[in-house]
């Protein structure tokens, strides 16, 4: 049966475009429905599908037609409808994934394009985090499955038991001593900040760090997914290690990838545990010194970066397994920009698709996620660059301060206005807006600054 404003001998012609068969995919179960996990094996990218997409995608073999694929869609989803436009886009997504190859000759180009977009973007990503710099890494494999015989045992029932007993113990004595010891001995901000203290603070937050990243890839092979690389970053100029576990998207069981998630802050916790016990046990020196600094910076980095989930990193992910929010970032955001488009701009879109069976808690939920989050980046960044330009003012290097705050500001604020510059630049996103809507609303605007 042929489609009014569709040419027989274009929907009845194959298309030239097929799947890539090295692509590895994945089923998961999430609350709304199940999605499909693809990674990319060569150029180490991951990918989420809906089911439909993924019909549609693991059908093309460059022999089907445009009508061929809506047959088997109608098979498939008997109450959904799928038009020629809905195909082509979907085609074109998957083919600038890369998740796709096309038969017809030019494809240089297009290859060398993406390939400009793709270094151009992670510029754009360097730029903007310098503060968290991350560099080439290497395969960690062999070193993790060294390890990994020595690490099984810590989670077995028994090695769970005994390590929640260290952890309560060393609790217990810490909060013994708190007042008594603790607290007298805790340096002041001036203390904190002369050049030896920074010095060695740095050394035992690289050292905390490395043992975290590797809590980490001994939890990603330990359920059998793939540690991509392990390298050095510089965290807030401070020498650490970074570990990438991007490979426990291929893991179905989410409780499996919030485990991931904890190994890092867990490993941590341990090493906390162990410098309270040598901290309450040596005197005045500079073991006792090293042991205090480890129990503060494992405390500070677990409490303000590692277990908040405001911010993207352990915390984060876990929040996401265990809310069942894949991309709990970009799913706020979206939710935020479409409800602030139709609100302030009076945007008559349709609600997306990915948000059809979002409850109304949920939806304030994830908005008070997404806001919450970018008040906390901001409030963080601002304390971050107030430490570095009193430490850069000791050390007499006060225009090198300035250029980092000034390099930092600009580029969270290229950040915030680069969805919104896009989405006036797009001619259909700029017809939904009512002029009179946007007016009044920037007038409000106007008035509360």
């Amino acid at each position: 049966m042929n489609r009014p404003g569709v040419p027989v001998a274009l929907d009845r012609v194959p298309i030239r475009v097929r799947r890539r068969m090295d692509i590895e995919s994945i089923e998961v179960r999430h609350r709304y429905g199940n999605a499909f996990h693809l990674k990319d094996p060569v150029a180490l990218k991951y990918y989420r599908l809906r089911p439909d997409e993924y019909l549609i995608w693991s059908h093309l073999d460059s022999k089907k037609s445009l009508e061929e694929l809506r047959d088997i869609y109608r098979g498939e989803f008997p109450s959904s409808t799928l038009r020629a436009a809905d195909v082509n886009a979907l085609l074109l997504k998957l083919h600038q994934s890369g998740l796709t190859v096309s038969n017809d000759g030019g494809q240089a180009n297009p290859l060398l394009k993406r390939k400009r977009k793709g270094q151009k973007q992670r510029l754009g990503e360097l730029a903007s985090s310098f503060l968290f710099m991350k560099f080439p890494g290497i395969d960690p494999r062999w070193i993790l499955d060294c390890l990994l015989p020595w690490f099984r045992p810590l989670l077995s029932p028994l090695g769970v038991i005994l390590w929640g007993m260290f952890l309560v113990g060393s609790l217990g004595l810490f909060v013994s001593q708190y007042h008594s010891v603790f607290v007298p001995e805790f340096p002041t901000l001036d203390q904190w900040l002369t050049l030896d203290s920074v010095v060695l603070l740095m050394g035992v937050l690289a050292a905390t760090k490395c043992l975290h990243e590797l809590g980490h890839g001994l939890m990603c092979r330990f359920f059998g997914a793939h540690c991509r690389a392990i390298g050095p970053m510089l965290l807030v100029f401070t020498p650490a290690l970074y570990c990438d576990t991007s490979d426990s998207w291929m893991l179905a069981d989410r409780r499996q990838r919030a485990l991931i998630g904890l190994a890092g802050i867990l490993a941590e916790l341990t090493v906390a545990a162990l410098a309270t016990w040598i901290w309450a046990l040596t005197g005045e020196g500079i073991l006792h010194s090293i042991a205090m600094k480890t129990m503060v910076v494992c405390g500070v980095s677990t409490v303000f970066f590692n277990l908040n989930p405001l911010l993207r990193y352990d915390g984060y992910y876990v929040l996401a397994d265990l809310w069942d929010q894949p991309n709990l970032t970009s799913r706020s955001r979206s939710l935020i920009g479409f409800l602030a488009r139709r609100w302030f701009l009076g945007d008559r879109s349709s609600v997306q698709p990915e948000f059809m069976h979002t409850s109304f808690v949920e939806t304030a939920m994830l908005v008070t996620y997404g806001v919450a989050a970018a008040i906390y980046r901001w409030a963080l960044t601002v304390v971050i660059l107030f430490l570095v330009l009193t430490l850069f003012r000791e050390l007499a290097l006060d225009a090198l301060a300035h250029i980092i705050i000034s390099l930092t500001v600009v580029t969270m604020l290229f950040q915030m206005i680069r969805g919104p510059r896009r989405s006036f630049l797009n001619p259909a996103s700029r017809y939904r807006i009512r002029p009179a809507r946007a007016a009044f609303s920037l007038v409000l605007v106007s008035l509360v600054v």
